[in-house]
């Protein structure tokens, strides 16, 4: 599917006593290294679709606005691993980034400011887009428009959690929509910075996405 996919990873380093776990990871996926050894683990805790507001939050604060990665040698591969998936050719990439627990707690009062601060009132939303060819060979795109909700004054949003365009980014209007995935975006980050602050710190966070 064409589109922004995010993810924000935890992963843990840590020594297993015993080669248990491991043994039952090998029962559904073939590891072919003998001298391999279970060091870390990796969990997904939270995604998103078009959440593009939240991905330029990430890669305005915790990416140094680099918006994909850059090293040639590593973007090929990368491209080369897509058409041997039959994935488009097109895609970009935002490399795992470090994120810091200190950038989630930021990232979640933001949300939370944001939200205050939006009052959702119906309003016709564009859905999709259809195009079609004009009698003199032109292509006409035409907005199909649905009932649903914007956010009656989105200065604040637009100010501390701006939407950014780009290819198949989802929609940059504040609407319905933006309100959903920034709500999701902080009730996710409460439910992970709710967890004791002692379990919390051994864990390193990591955002990616690619489009």
């Amino acid at each position: 599917m064409m589109g922004l996919d995010m993810s924000l990873y935890a992963c843990r380093s840590m020594v297993f006593e015993n080669d248990s776990i491991f043994d039952e990871i090998k029962k559904f996926i073939t590891i072919p290294f003998p001298n391999a050894t279970l060091n870390n683990i990796q969990v997904e805790v939270m995604s998103w679709r078009k959440a593009n507001a939240i991905h330029n939050w990430f890669i305005n604060n915790c990416t140094n606005g680099v918006k994909y990665q850059l090293i040639e040698k590593l973007r090929d591969e990368f491209l080369d691993m897509c058409n041997e998936a039959h994935l488009p050719n097109y895609c970009e990439w935002c490399y795992p980034t470090q994120v810091f627990i200190g950038q989630l707690v930021k990232l979640r009062d933001i949300c939370k400011e944001v939200l205050d601060h939006s009052e959702l009132v119906p309003a016709k939303n564009i859905d999709s887009y259809t195009y079609q060819l004009s009698p003199s060979g032109v292509l006409v795109e035409k907005a199909n428009m649905v009932d649903g909700y914007v956010i009656l004054d989105p200065t604040f949003a637009r100010k501390h959690l701006p939407t950014i365009d780009g290819f198949f980014f989802g929609s940059t209007d504040y609407n319905q929509w933006y309100y959903e995935y920034v709500k999701y975006t902080y009730d996710g980050l409460n439910i992970i910075l709710s967890i004791d602050p002692t379990e919390l710190r051994n864990w390193n966070f990591l955002y990616e996405a690619i489009w």
